[in-house]
């Protein structure tokens, strides 16, 4: 799958609205303001390496996992999603 910029982006508005500012999401998972506002603001086309999407999905308050996020990220197909999605879920069980 390629980086979904759009969803990407998306997912950073949501967790922004609901820390109420990118500044705030930001200090929270430990990134840059001005990284996480390229991504918003369509600035950059490569995806966050999976260190920063670890950041961003602890800081999601469990709104996003990091699988999903490396998925809209482009770091791995629908089908591999999918079989680490079950993975996870079988090893929560």
């Amino acid at each position: 799958m390629k980086f979904e910029r759009i969803s990407f982006a998306n997912i950073l508005k949501t967790l922004r609205d609901y820390y109420g500012s990118v500044t705030k999401l930001a200090k929270i998972a430990g990134v840059d303001r001005t990284y996480l506002s390229k991504y918003i603001n369509f600035t950059t086309a490569e995806p966050p390496s999976p260190k920063i999407l670890r950041k961003i999905a602890n800081a999601s308050d469990g709104l996003f996992t990091y699988l999903e996020l490396m998925y809209f990220c482009g770091y791995f197909t629908e089908e591999e999603y999918d079989i680490l999605y079950k993975y996870k879920k079988i090893r929560e069980v």
